[in-house]
């Protein structure tokens, strides 16, 4: 889907830069080696992107860009089948929300009671709280990616990114909020007094740790959470 995106994008706006990631491009980034794609992003891809958009408006390559690969002759086979480079969360910058129209970026909301289509895609801010994590589920690449570890930003960041939304539908979007009881931000959020509705998700066979978190975190919002927890088979995890 991703190609023939990027294939359609190059034929009918030939100047547009295409630049793909995510966890495809970080595990197999060999299978964005085409002529269509500009330059693919593995890791974290907040300072690439930055450093992308200034060579391209300078006019340079994007060779010695860290965590990009540029396709072509020179492409980097040997650098393609190493695991990529993650900083620490807490160097992340909160993203420049006052940069763009709140009112075009819209999620399906799941719950019940729906009056319209603007209760059913309501406006909708998305989080970044932690990346990785250590469980070892055959489905998931993410351990792998992450060497089986859970980063997690500072709770105190976290609460005052979220304080400084004017958005009322917040969706949690790490890889597993629920798995660092220690860095859990309810009590930073609580103390300001911030009350929204949230979607995380988290897995059933965390244990107990887990799903005091999630009931924590429900309590600390007023309800307002929805909290979907889906089950995996423990004996194929």
């Amino acid at each position: 889907m991703v190609k023939d995106l990027a294939k359609i994008v190059r034929k009918v706006l030939g100047r547009t830069l295409i630049v793909v990631g995510g966890h495809h491009a970080n595990v197999l980034p060999n299978d964005y080696n085409k002529d269509y794609i500009d330059a693919i992003v593995r890791g974290e891809g907040c300072a690439p992107f930055r450093e992308i958009i200034e060579h391209s408006a300078a006019g340079k390559d994007f060779h010695g860009i860290q965590n990009v690969m540029v396709p072509g002759e020179m492409f980097d086979e040997k650098g393609a089948s190493k695991v990529p480079l993650f900083p620490d969360p807490s160097d992340i910058p909160a993203p420049r929300r006052d940069l763009w129209d709140k009112n075009r970026y819209r999620c399906v909301w799941v719950k019940e009671g729906h009056n319209n289509w603007e209760t059913m895609f309501p406006p909708v801010a998305l989080v970044r709280t932690s990346y990785g994590c250590v469980m070892t589920c055959s489905f998931c690449v993410v351990p792998t990616l992450y060497g089986k570890r859970h980063m997690t930003r500072p709770p105190d960041k976290v609460a005052e990114e979220i304080g400084n939304i004017e958005i009322d539908h917040i969706y949690f979007c790490d890889d597993e909020t629920f798995l660092n009881t220690t860095a859990c931000f309810t009590h930073p959020i609580s103390t300001r007094g911030v009350y929204a509705g949230h979607i995380a998700t988290t897995q059933e066979n965390f244990g107990d740790e887990s799903h005091n978190l999630s009931i924590l975190f429900i309590y600390v919002n007023l309800i307002k959470v929805n909290c979907f927890r889906y089950i995996i088979d423990k004996n194929n995890a």
